[in-house]
């Protein structure tokens, strides 16, 4: 099944499979459990052990085990991860060098300076999550120490850009919601939007009982969570759930596209599941295939069980560590016993889901009607499909028309650097693999746009062949012809000329390569860029309906423009 559905269950297909057959997928490792942060909605910061970390020798050890039990994705974690950002900068270089596997890291921002944002820019992580609960002084109170919102929101303004045009690390912030915060978190997704953070991820906000915990021990050792309640409660109330739900559907009504919403960790929560911080668990795919390692190199079933270790990765390998008797023996503890800490662990919200649990989650998330509808429509395409688009051509000979941007913009024409760029935005129709294929093979030009180290827009202009989408299929180009696949700015920075002085930059190193004429086609209902395309003088010459009927039966039916069908 093709597109982000065909790949969502898949990815539930393989965590089955991982859940039933105890095999590792994930690693979660924790650097150190210092922190530099005394949140409110955490006690890490309180543990203390006399133990050594491990060094870094240590850490490569374990992460070749990890890469040959089979683990394809490691969150680096804290404490304050960047404490050991020594650490960090050699994993995540070590990674891009030999293997194939993805590190995200999770800061709170409180030591990134200028020097370490340009190493973690370049230090091969594929996402950076950085905390921000609030804006500004609430923030602070949240995290307990002054200053913590003006070292987030600098760290992301610095990693933003160090990065300049590359497309990693991803930049997520990421908002853990609370009753210090349910009045006023919806600034974040402001706050992210406008630092131009690549997603904003909204969790709810997790506590365990003392009791609870006391009433979960295994073999006489007592869970030590580090999302223990510190007195008063930190969880909404009944009305505050209620309030922190309509935000949620607020955000994800008006968000902008370009920036990725997550809500599906609130979404798939009742309020009384919020009031109570009771969570509906069925059963814990954790301790099945996420790899959890502490700062000395212990090999934990569940972080929250942090004095249970399975064995020290440091001596052992993964392989002989995983699925041993100790594990065997909490995985059936967790099975049989059902601890009543499970059924606060707010962790397994996102870790947890079972397989309807996780469409439960998709759903609500992306909207039932919305889902229903692609689907239906999907499956409506494999039997009949049809669609139209005016044909365009613009004669290059005379004088280009000389258009300037409202912004102080440049032009890049990298092919390479805007093929990357594409594939990272995992828009199926800004990158089409067929495009691509026919673009390197025949030097078409992709220029991008960028207002200072921001991509901004984009160009695609073929030359000799064109994979029209619509058709399916390449079209051959004369000698002067050259053919506008697509062009785009981004919402937040129209309304300021870019796309017609990029579409003018593009026609003027056509006509110095020779090519006079160029074409482009563009939907019927795409409005906006056939007034574009009439701006630039671009003379409408056909419009051409395409039919497939299934799969198999293609043609066109096309008539100028201003007459019958040709």
């Amino acid at each position: 099944m093709p597109g982000k559905i065909g790949t969502f269950i898949k990815g539930l297909t393989q965590r089955e499979a991982a859940y039933n057959s105890v095999r590792p997928t994930n690693a979660l490792l924790f650097l150190t459990y210092r922190c530099t942060s005394q949140c409110r909605t955490c006690s890490m910061w309180k543990r203390r052990s006399e133990e050594v970390e491990l060094d870094a020798g240590q850490w490569i050890k374990i992460v070749d085990s990890l890469f040959e039990a089979g683990i394809k994705h490691i969150e680096l974690f804290g404490g304050d991860a960047l404490l050991r950002k020594d650490i960090v900068l050699l994993l995540a270089g070590y990674k891009r060098e030999t293997r194939e596997c993805s590190v995200d890291l999770v800061i709170n921002g409180n030591l990134v300076d200028g020097e370490a944002a340009r190493q973690l820019a370049a230090s091969g992580l594929d996402e950076i999550y950085v905390s921000v609960d609030a804006v500004g002084a609430t923030h602070d109170r949240v995290r307990g120490v002054p200053g913590s919102f003006d070292h987030a929101s600098g760290a992301l303004r610095q990693i933003i850009e160090a990065r300049k045009t590359g497309h990693t690390p991803k930049i997520t912030v990421n908002c853990t919601v609370s009753r210090f915060t349910v009045g006023e978190f919806e600034k974040v997704y402001d706050f992210a939007l406008g630092c131009g953070a690549d997603k904003v991820a909204f969790e709810y906000v997790g506590e365990f009982p003392q009791d609870s915990v006391n009433r979960s021990a295994f073999r006489g050792i007592t869970p030590e969570p580090f999302y223990l309640q510190q007195g008063d409660s930190v969880l909404a109330g009944r009305e505050e759930a209620v309030l922190l739900k309509d935000k949620i559907e607020k955000i994800k009504r008006n968000a902008d596209r370009s920036i990725h919403v997550v809500t599906k960790n609130i979404d798939c929560l009742t309020v009384e599941e919020m009031s109570q911080g009771r969570v509906p668990n069925k059963k814990c795919y954790m301790c099945r295939s996420l790899v959890v390692i502490d700062p000395y190199g212990n090999v934990l079933p569940c972080a929250f069980y942090n004095k249970y270790s399975l064995g020290n990765a440091a001596s052992q390998s993964i392989g002989e560590i995983w699925k041993n008797k100790s594990h065997l023996e909490f995985i059936d503890f967790i099975d049989n016993k059902k601890p009543d800490i499970c059924g606060h662990c707010i962790v397994g919200v996102e870790r947890n889901p079972t397989v309807m649990q996780a469409i439960r989650k998709m759903l609500l998330e992306k909207g039932i009607a919305h889902l229903a509808g692609r689907m239906l429509r999907k499956i409506g395409r494999i039997f009949f499909h049809t669609n139209s688009a005016w044909w365009f051509e613009y004669n290059a000979a005379p004088a280009v028309p000389d258009i300037k941007p409202g912004l102080p913009v440049e032009i890049s024409y990298d092919l390479e650097e805007a093929v990357s760029w594409l594939r990272a935005q995992k828009e199926p129709w800004m990158y089409i693999p067929q495009e691509i294929k026919i673009a390197r093979a025949y030097g078409h030009l992709y220029p991008l746009v960028k207002y200072g180290s921001k991509i901004i827009g984009y160009a695609k202009i073929g030359i000799k062949k064109a994979f029209v989408t619509d058709y399916g299929r390449p079209i051959p180009l004369a000698q002067d012809e050259a053919f506008f696949y697509d062009i785009y700015v981004d919402p937040k920075y129209r309304g300021h000329n870019i796309a017609p002085y990029l579409a003018a930059e593009c026609i003027a190193k056509m006509k110095e390569r020779g090519r006079h004429t160029i074409k482009l086609h563009i939907p019927a209902w795409n409005k906006a860029s056939i007034a574009v395309a009439a701006k630039l003088g671009f003379r409408k010459y056909a419009f051409i309906r395409h039919f497939r009927i299934l799969s198999c039966i293609k043609f066109n039916i096309r008539r100028a423009a201003n007459r019958g069908v040709i």
